[in-house]
């Protein structure tokens, strides 16, 4: 089922493996055109397909599928969903084209975050043609009518990565540039890294920007909306990445082993939660929250190490300033 957020906008639940509030994706439906934000993994386009038919949208009504970035968890399913959404352009910054057309790329990195066995359980990402395939980049808008998602490029995360505005609702959706914040984890903010282009810097800056928009809600891929007032929301956000790089790095600097850091943030999280460990449901506790921090913690040190590559000069491919209807 879909949650309406605004006019026209809609969070759904993509229920990885039937998991609940851990992967959400986002559909705006404008006076012009149809579009859906990072549909998960595969294993989820049944879900979100049952959920757009219960707002009386077909699959063929879709105009846009319009991806944030290219990790698996956002990205999986889009070759899958393109195929029932027979007419859709799939959009995407212009570096993740080429993930989106070799979707081993997109898989592979699953494996590695996710595990050959739990990836039989979430599925495996397919090709989407190049035709069907329009790029976006910085200060482009794709026009839903009397809706539109101004792009901001945003590669602090992934060097694919986009943050979208909707304008006339003051909806932000800002992918994983913003922090996670799980329900069932009392919305403890963690910070989104991933390996193994990761730059704290850039998601600072990236954030900074953001905040400084006409911004009425924050819609989280992990997961919902943003607690509080969307300002004060950001400024947390800005001010746990800061603190969280360096409370980190003095881990490590104090001998510290990568698990032992993985574990320590785990357990602070748990407790930060004001949850009991028996509230929380265990796949979150136990499975995907060590998941998110290996892999936060993997880009983490890449960055510390300065390991990351420097991909401002890509904050300028864009198409056209404007994505026609």
């Amino acid at each position: 089922m879909a949650q309406q957020m605004a006019d026209g906008v809609y969070l759904i639940d993509t229920k990885p493996m039937g998991v609940e509030r851990i992967i959400a994706s986002y559909l705006v439906v404008g006076s012009g055109a149809t579009a859906l934000i990072d549909p998960g993994f595969s294993c989820s386009v049944d879900t979100n397909i049952e959920a757009i038919k219960e707002l009386g949208i077909e699959p063929d009504a879709i105009d846009y599928i319009v991806q944030t970035h290219c990790h698996i968890d956002h990205a999986g399913g889009v070759g899958q969903l393109a195929q029932l959404a027979g007419r859709a352009k799939v959009t995407a910054h212009q570096r993740g084209a080429f993930y989106l057309k070799n979707s081993m790329k997109i898989g592979g990195g699953g494996h590695m975050v996710f595990g050959s066995e739990m990836m039989a359980e979430l599925g495996e990402p397919i090709d989407v043609a190049g035709d069907r395939i329009k790029t976006i980049g910085d200060g482009d808008v794709i026009d839903l009518g009397d809706k539109n998602l101004r792009v901001f490029y945003t590669p602090g995360h992934s060097g694919d990565h986009v943050s979208l505005l909707e304008e006339s609702t003051g909806m932000l959706f800002p992918g994983d540039t913003a922090c996670l914040q799980y329900p069932d984890l009392g919305h403890v903010l963690i910070p989104a890294g991933s390996p193994p282009i990761y730059q704290t810097d850039h998601i600072l800056s990236e954030l900074t920007t953001l905040a400084g928009c006409d911004v009425k809600c924050v819609l989280t891929p992990h997961f919902g909306s943003g607690e509080g007032a969307p300002d004060e929301f950001l400024k947390a956000n800005i001010d746990t990445v800061r603190s969280d790089r360096d409370r980190i790095d003095a881990m490590f600097k104090r001998g510290m082993e990568f698990p032992q850091v993985v574990e320590q943030l785990r357990s602070e999280i748990i407790e930060q939660s004001g949850r009991s460990p028996e509230e929380i449901p265990k796949f979150i506790s136990d499975v995907w929250l060590r998941i998110m921090l290996k892999t936060g913690l993997m880009g983490l040190v890449a960055d510390l190490l300065q390991y990351a590559r420097d991909l401002r000069p890509f904050s300028h491919t864009a198409g056209s300033q404007e994505v026609a209807k």
